[in-house]
């Protein structure tokens, strides 16, 4: 049996110059003919993020409405460093149907985090 062919899902970048202003819904939509398996999600940001338990954001990421995975930045997940992509834990059912949709939103608590960058997910054909 050989490897699934990967393909990267990418969704618009993130960002806004705001650090405590929300962003809802940047989407992505699988336009292949076929269901797309999720094999991770990143977050590649552009400038460096410093964690805080009280001044942070957060992504998260669903699959229609439903919720896969999230990143938050607050000490527990330490700095996010500029350029250095950091995985998202991601779990649930992860295909995408043909035509479905994908998106992240960011969130912030507190005065928030400055957090510009791009959400990418490692898909493959899925297999019944």
């Amino acid at each position: 049996m050989s490897a699934p062919s990967l393909r990267s899902l990418t969704l618009p970048k993130i960002g806004s110059a705001a650090a405590g202003a929300d962003e809802i819904a940047r989407i992505a939509r699988n336009d292949f003919p076929f269901r797309l398996a999720i094999e991770s999600v990143y977050f590649t940001p552009e400038a460096a993020v410093t964690a805080s338990d009280t001044n942070n954001a957060t992504l998260t990421i669903k699959i229609g409405s439903t919720t896969i995975g999230t990143l938050l930045t607050d000490v527990a997940q330490g700095d996010l460093v500029a350029g250095t992509p950091v995985k998202i834990t991601v779990s649930g059912i992860l295909t995408i149907e043909p035509g479905a949709v994908m998106s992240v939103t960011k969130t912030y608590a507190g005065s928030g985090a400055a957090m510009i960058g791009t959400v990418s997910a490692l898909v493959s054909e899925a297999r019944l």
